[in-house]
């Protein structure tokens, strides 16, 4: 019998029925008279499975019997491999032993039953020849897996009786030879179903083992012997995943956000503040027609040192804190002098219009008046600068008085004259007359 025959149940039952059969037993005796003795049959099966086994043989081959009876009469030891039957007893108390052993004449179990033995009648005694259980015994598990597979290995196991009375394996294990051993003692025989566990990446990065392989035996213990398992598992390969996110890092341009928007800006005689962000931490550096101003993320512009009627060119440069982003924007400044209100004034005699007059803007936009009514108009809104001078409609002014502020009248100027109207915030008049 091998010590281990791999993944079959055992299921052993050692029984030994023994069954007094007392019956008269006719000896044709003196004048009919009945033998005073009697029998007993003996009736024995067994039956079994297998798995990882004990190194002693618990199939139960031959039973020893022997009996005590009343007034000292014994059975003798007498060694059978079946059902028998025992003859000749005398009347009275019986008690019935019986020894299971294995093929090797090797005791694994005992067993007793008592009966009495009555004259003419029949008599049945039951005795279970019970596997040893005392004392108990040690269960040794050597197991190994394919190198190159478990990187960091830990191997767990129990050990669960026929009461779910779970025992824990402690392994010692090889990680060079691939191997895990564990040595369990104190086990009562019997059998149990061992558990056992082959884990990887026990450091993972959230701290979890992952399953590599593992099995499942049944292990029988006997009693004062040493079960010796051996088990070779495959070790699965396992397998992770990486997740990859992606964040571009290149030198994008600073998107910027100015106010008032860039592009044409006009700019009377009020210094004007020009403001700029951007989606990025940054630090602006200003520039006017090419010469440095100031840093900051914003600059106030006075008009006083610009030329009415030039554009200029402001400039703003960002760069993000880190140097990798930038980005630019202009800002077309305008100064434009302040409008005029422009008094038209009645004729000299009495002339009551309606009459049109325009001034043709040189380098200014045009001033066109229809259909003024007279004597006197306000027409606002005039930029300082020089104009040319036309009149027409009914009753036709022979020419025009003008003056800037409070300055002497210019007679003579006549349609088609170049006038100056000057004075930014104040007011000229025009006059006609005949």
């Amino acid at each position: 019998m091998t010590k281990r025959e791999i993944r079959v149940l055992t299921i052993v039952a050692l029984a030994l029925v023994v069954i007094a059969t007392i019956g008269l037993v006719a000896c044709g005796g003196i004048g009919g008279i009945a033998s005073t003795k009697g029998s007993i049959n003996v009736r024995l099966a067994s039956h079994q499975a297998q798995s990882i086994l004990p190194p002693v043989d618990l199939v139960c081959a031959e039973y020893v019997v022997n009996g005590t009876g009343p007034g000292g009469a014994t059975i003798a030891e007498t060694v059978v491999t079946g059902d028998t039957t025992f003859t000749g007893l005398v009347p009275g108390g019986w008690t019935i032993s019986a020894t299971g052993r294995n093929a090797a004449h090797i005791a694994i179990g005992e067993g007793s039953g008592s009966t009495t033995v009555v004259i003419g009648q029949q008599s049945t005694v039951a005795i279970v020849v019970q596997e040893y259980n005392s004392p108990n015994g040690t269960y040794r598990l050597d197991v190994a897996w394919e190198p190159d597979i478990v990187k960091a290995p830990i191997f767990t196991g129990t050990l669960k009786d026929a009461n779910s009375v779970t025992t824990n394996q402690v392994f010692t294990l090889n990680t060079i030879a691939c191997t895990a051993a564990s040595n369990t003692t104190g086990l009562h025989p019997g059998w149990y179903a061992n558990v056992a566990s082959l884990w990887d990446a026990p450091n993972g990065m959230d701290g979890s083992q992952v399953l590599s392989t593992g099995f499942a035996e049944a292990v029988r213990i006997a009693a004062g012997t040493e079960t010796h398992g051996t088990v070779f598992v495959h070790a699965v390969q396992g397998y992770g995943s990486i997740s990859i996110n992606f964040t571009w890092n290149g030198n994008d341009p600073l998107v910027l956000t100015p106010s008032p928007a860039f592009g044409p800006t006009n700019m009377f005689a009020t210094p004007v503040t020009f403001h700029v962000s951007a989606d990025k931490s940054a630090v602006f550096i200003w520039y006017l027609r090419g010469q440095q101003l100031a840093v900051g993320d914003s600059y106030t512009l006075d008009p006083a040192g610009l030329n009415v009627g030039e554009a200029y060119r402001l400039d703003v440069i960002g760069f993000s804190v880190d140097g990798a982003h930038a980005g630019s924007g202009t800002f077309l400044v305008t100064h434009q002098a302040e409008d005029v209100t422009l008094d038209v004034q009645g004729t000299i005699t009495a002339f009551a219009g309606p009459y049109n007059l325009m001034l043709r803007g040189q380098g200014t936009p045009d001033v066109e008046m229809d259909n003024v009514p007279g004597p006197s108009f306000k027409y606002t809104g005039v930029v300082p600068g020089i104009y040319k001078l036309t009149a027409q409609g009914s009753g036709m002014p022979d020419g025009v008085y003008w003056h800037a502020g409070g300055g002497p009248y210019n007679a003579g100027a006549s349609s088609g004259d170049l006038i100056t109207i000057p004075n930014p915030g104040g007011t000229a008049w025009i006059c006609n007359y005949n």
